[in-house]
């Protein structure tokens, strides 16, 4: 999972498959490694609709109804504390990101 995160390329060849256990084969790997990089993608999603979508960008309530906290983090001066969170929750971001879901593209390829 380090290698993904760093940018190593991800073929799943033998070098995979001999450390693991006899029981477990390329196939249970590939699917190890795809469903903890959906996870990570699903955190990411998930930031991005909650607090980025209903906070930052929602629209903004009518004064009787209760205004989310989450509104003060509108603004350019508040980028800081936007990464601040995703970073606190483990959202992924940038290269990462990138490399999460191009390593997901070459195993689902395979």
């Amino acid at each position: 999972k380090m290698l993904i995160l760093r940018g190593a390329p991800v073929p799943v060849q033998e070098e995979f498959t001999r450390a693991a256990p006899p029981d477990v084969g390329r196939i249970a790997i590939r699917n190890e490694l795809l469903a903890w990089i959906e996870g990570e993608l699903a955190v990411q999603r998930t930031f991005l609709g909650l607090v980025l979508g209903c906070g930052v960008h929602g629209a903004r309530a009518e004064p009787p109804a209760p205004q989310s906290q989450l509104l003060k983090l509108r603004g350019d001066g508040n980028t800081d504390a936007r990464m601040r969170i995703a970073a606190a929750l483990g959202v992924r971001v940038k290269a990462e990101l990138g490399r999460l879901r191009r390593a997901a593209a070459g195993l689902l390829a395979q």
